[in-house]
């Protein structure tokens, strides 16, 4: 599973910087439910992929661990889908056969992690 990561914001470091301590472990639990109730939810591999790490005392990671994150937060335009092999691509929920490639339509951008990570909060 492949991580990705969102560019670091420098005032939402040092907001952060003065939640070290025991605070940390609440402010990084708020923002992953914060980040789950403002996600776009469908079959809920989003939804569920958002977790939380805590490397550190003075450290906590909110990680999104699917590779269509970015499409959700930014939006994504107008592409092409390929099967990566001879087989069709196909919904495994529903059973439908889509062909080797599919035109996506595109998104507009739902933002959930940077409302999350930007909402005010009191230690």
């Amino acid at each position: 599973m492949a991580y990705r990561h969102i560019r670091e914001n420098p005032q939402f470091d040092v907001y952060f910087q003065a939640a070290q301590g025991k605070s940390v472990k609440k402010v990084t639990k708020a923002i992953a439910d914060d980040a789950r109730a403002g996600c776009p939810y469908d079959s809920g591999d989003l939804y569920d992929s958002i977790d939380v790490r805590f490397p550190g005392k003075k450290r906590g990671i909110v990680i999104v661990g699917t590779d269509h994150w970015h499409a959700q937060e930014y939006g994504a335009p107008p592409h092409e889908i390929r099967s990566h092999g001879k087989w069709p691509l196909r919904n495994v929920e529903t059973g439908d056969v889509f062909g080797r490639v599919v035109d996506h339509p595109g998104n507009d951008a739902q933002p959930f992690m940077r409302p999350a990570l930007l909402r005010r909060r009191r230690l």
